[in-house]
C-alpha cells in the first residue's frame, strides 16, 4: 500500500530504510472505540458511522520522524 504508489510518483517514501522519511502509522487492531463526530478535527461533522462501535484504531502517527499523533494512553 505504500511502496508502489511511492515508486510511481518517484518519492523516497513507502519503505523503512536508513535515510528515507519515517512516515509510519501504528495500528492496534484489537482496540475498540465509538465514533464521536465531536472529536473530529475536520470542520465537517457529518458521518454515517457516528455512534458506531469500531474495532482497530491508529494509535501513533510519525511523519518525517516526528510524532504527529499519539493516542497511546
Amino acid at each position: 500500500m505504500a511502496c508502489n504508489p511511492s515508486r510511481i510518483l518517484n518519492l523516497d517514501k513507502g519503505t523503512l530504510k536508513i535515510g528515507s522519511a519515517a512516515d509510519i502509522t501504528v495500528i492496534d487492531p484489537e482496540q475498540t472505540w465509538t465514533v464521536d463526530v465531536k472529536n473530529f478535527v475536520s470542520r465537517g461533522k457529518n458521518s454515517p458511522f457516528s455512534g458506531r462501535k469500531m474495532k482497530g484504531r491508529a494509535i501513533l502517527t510519525i511523519v518525517a520522524g516526528d510524532i504527529k499523533y499519539d493516542g497511546r494512553s
